[in-house]
């Protein structure tokens, strides 16, 4: 049993590792930001579709604020997969990252600030080597949902008028 748990907590380490690039990741409450930065947030969709769970919207929210009070930003809404069959294609990622990006134009936010992005499973936290070598089925699912995630990165910064 100990083996098991140190497995996740190194995976849940190497996923903070691995999301934070190599700019680092930002907070909406820092006051300078740099291009490439990242920030990994809570999003859950409707499964196998792009509508978003209310549970999400206190994240859309957060990111609404960021953007109105940094209206010189401009992010990419990166939405992925992880790598079983089912979930590898990078169109229903697409399709979600455009649903919060649609949601964050609803509210006001100019279009020109946002891109979405959805990638499938083509950049991986945790390869399905390391999935495979989990000894139980709830260890691959842990493993799993590392790989599913959604992350904002700063791509422009404009200079402040």
């Amino acid at each position: 049993m100990k083996k098991n748990t140190i497995l996740i907590l190194f995976c849940l380490g190497f996923s903070c590792f691995s999301a934070s690039q190599t700019k680092g990741n930002f907070s909406y409450t820092d006051t300078t930001f740099t291009v490439g930065q990242t920030r990994k947030i809570f999003v859950k969709y409707v499964l196998d579709k792009a509508k978003l769970l209310p549970e999400s919207m206190p994240s859309i929210d957060s990111l609404y604020e960021f953007l109105e009070k940094n209206k010189n930003i401009k992010v990419v809404i990166n939405v992925h997969s992880d790598s079983r069959p089912n979930r590898s294609c990078s169109k229903p990622t697409q399709n979600r990252a455009q649903s919060i990006a649609d949601t964050l134009v609803k509210r006001g936010i100019d279009i020109g600030r946002i891109v979405a992005q959805g990638w499938g499973d083509r950049k991986l936290l945790v390869n399905e080597e390391t999935i495979k070598k989990a000894k139980s089925k709830e260890e691959r699912e842990v493993l799993h949902a590392l790989n599913r995630r959604t992350e904002i990165k700063i791509y422009e910064i404009e200079e402040k008028k």
